[in-house]
């Protein structure tokens, strides 16, 4: 995940590599991906990679994986075109609010957003597996986890569960008055 070339351009090892092979620090990255892929093949079991692996190392995904996308529609469209099943990740991530990369946004734009990219034909809609709401373990705490996590997870859970133009917000509207019940 998210691999600094820099750290590896520091090792003598990954240097020494490079020189008795040819290859670069991209192409050693897609031979790491590969023996990864082939364990998981061993173990008779999908594999599911970051989008950095897509786009950096796309050769080397295995037809069956599904990339999950963090870098947005653009990337989720050519990966679903490409013919990989996907999970959308960003714009889900549930910081102070939900982050769509320009900032924080309302509970209500993201229901009002389709993660269903425009323009893809039925097939390469079920290639689109979903979706999730992520949370990274430096951003919260004991003292917040649960004021950042389960009122923004259940709106995506709703927004991924409803047709759109079909939404009452009671469901949503319980989860809320519920947390505030409980402090």
């Amino acid at each position: 995940d998210e691999v600094q070339y820099s750290c590896w351009n520091e090792s003598e090892r990954i240097r020494d590599w490079e020189r008795q092979t040819g290859k670069n620090l991209t192409q050693l990255y897609g031979v790491f991906e590969q023996r990864a892929h082939a364990i998981a093949a061993r173990l008779n079991r999908t594999v599911q990679a970051w989008d950095e692996v897509y786009t950096s190392a796309r050769g080397v995904l295995p037809p069956d994986a599904i990339v999950q996308v963090w870098r947005g529609i653009d990337t989720l469209t050519s990966a679903i075109q490409d013919g990989f099943r996907t999970v959308l990740s960003a714009p889900y991530y549930l910081k102070g609010g939900f982050d769509m990369g320009s900032g924080q946004v309302q509970w209500t734009d993201i229901y009002d957003d389709d993660p269903m990219p425009l323009g893809l034909t039925p097939a390469e809609q079920k290639r689109m597996l979903g979706a999730e709401a992520c949370i990274w373990a430096e951003e919260v705490n004991k003292n917040n986890i649960d004021q950042r996590v389960w009122f923004r997870a259940s709106v995506l859970a709703e927004r991924l569960w409803s047709i759109k133009g079909n939404y009452t917000g009671r469901r949503t509207d319980g989860v809320l008055i519920r947390s505030i019940k409980q402090g």
